[in-house]
């Protein structure tokens, strides 16, 4: 029941003589309260982090309905920044750890998991001396001449890392407990010892290496050189490509959909006639039981090795982003707008007209995809070892690790021009 919880409305409530009576209050959202066969008890009602959650605040009239409210209104507060209120309660007893900290700030904001590795390993590694000490530590002298020693010897990118995850646990704890740390990072950083700007990367496969670059990926094992030839293709990140399930790729619309995103915003593309029709041969020949929904399009493949596996048998040194730079590159070169390259590699709009007013489909840039494909397949064919192996490529046969050799990946479809 709905109605306006005040304490003249409580004091007429009589007690629940067989299931306890639930009211819901109609000022605050979220404040309920449970009348049982001897107690009036306020809760809040709300769900958290997706999950529902019931929290006693407190018995009338030891707590007024004003006072519920109130609290009440608080704790929704803590609750919309993914605090649930048995936390608050645990938390309030004493200063946490940096550890246990840590742990609290984990559960609050439901990181991504590589995330929360790389802030357990950034405290167990760089701050072991501070992991078990009250969090207030981190104010003292000690830790601003810690910083200062690892600022010495880290590198940019780690020492960046650092940066971040310090900063958010102090923002974090000092605004859940009320605390006040002196900020030494940033105390340090206003003075000019702070970490050195990491230098973004401009390195691909430039168009002289292709032809290298394709004649070493055709010679690894079949699953590494689709996913290789994959993430050329399409300027996939490396884990959005790994994290590829067949009920992501849509042979009918030649389509592919990328769930786990870095900006955490799926989207859909299209594929090339080529790579659509070698997916498909590569369906045809594994296993029933590895095309399920469910399943993995690339579940040997390993996140650290691909690249190496390549290099081992003559590719020029590269990583998986280089790929992507190069597609963004290779489109580029087309001539492919900037709106339509951010939409293919799931780049977010910063302007207000590619944010708000600029709405592409797959269909509408099915024809640059294509292009891009065209023009990096046009590079790999001055690398065949054998003319015939272009028509390998056409027909979706990729060859197995011996030079050579060709593997058919299955009953294929006519090439598609």
């Amino acid at each position: 029941m709905i109605v306006t919880l005040t304490d003249r409305f409580l004091d007429r409530l009589t007690f629940a003589t067989d299931k306890p009576r639930r009211y819901h209050d109609r000022v605050l959202s979220g404040l309920m309260l449970l009348v049982g066969k001897r107690t009036k008890t306020f809760y809040l009602q709300t769900t958290c982090n997706g999950k529902q959650i019931k929290y006693a605040i407190g018995r009338y009239p030891v707590i007024q309905t004003d006072e519920a409210r109130t609290e009440a209104l608080s704790l929704l507060k803590d609750v919309r920044n993914g605090i649930p209120p048995v936390t608050r309660r645990a938390i309030s007893k004493s200063v946490p750890t940096l550890s246990e900290a840590l742990e609290l700030y984990l559960a609050a904001k439901q990181l991504k998991p590589k995330s929360v590795s790389s802030y357990r390993t950034i405290i167990r590694v760089h701050f072991k001396e501070f992991a078990d000490m009250p969090f207030t530590a981190l104010g003292e002298l000690s830790f601003a001449q810690h910083w200062e020693g690892l600022l010495k010897s880290l590198g940019a990118s780690v020492a960046n890392t650092c940066r971040a995850v310090i900063n958010a646990l102090i923002s974090y704890v000092t605004a859940i407990f009320g605390l006040t740390i002196h900020n030494h990072v940033r105390r340090l950083a206003a003075a000019g010892l702070k970490p050195k700007k990491v230098q973004s990367r401009n390195t691909i496969v430039d168009d002289k290496q292709q032809p290298a670059w394709y004649r070493a990926v055709v010679k690894t094992p079949p699953q590494y050189a689709i996913y290789l030839l994959l993430m050329a293709l399409t300027g996939l990140r490396l884990r959005e490509g790994l994290n590829l399930h067949w009920e992501d790729v849509n042979f009918e619309t030649s389509s592919l959909f990328i769930r786990q995103t870095k900006n955490g915003n799926p989207y859909a593309i299209p594929i090339g006639k080529r790579l659509c029709t070698l997916l498909h041969a590569y369906k045809q020949a594994r296993p029933d039981s590895l095309t399920q929904p469910g399943m993995k399009l690339f579940d040997a493949v390993s996140a650290n090795h691909t690249n190496a596996i390549a290099i081992r048998r003559g590719a020029p040194r590269f990583s998986i982003h280089d790929l992507r730079r190069g597609f963004v590159t290779t489109g580029t070169k087309l001539g492919i707008s900037r709106a339509v390259i951010k939409r293919l590699v799931n780049h977010s709009a910063r302007d207000v007209t590619e944010a708000h007013y600029i709405v592409l489909t797959n269909d509408d840039v099915r024809d640059e995809m294509q292009k891009i494909e065209d023009r990096l397949t046009l590079q790999w064919k001055s690398g065949l070892e054998t003319q015939g192996y272009l028509e390998d490529f056409q027909l979706q046969k990729l060859k197995s690790g011996k030079p050579g050799k060709s593997r058919s990946l299955g009953n294929t479809p006519p090439p598609q021009s």
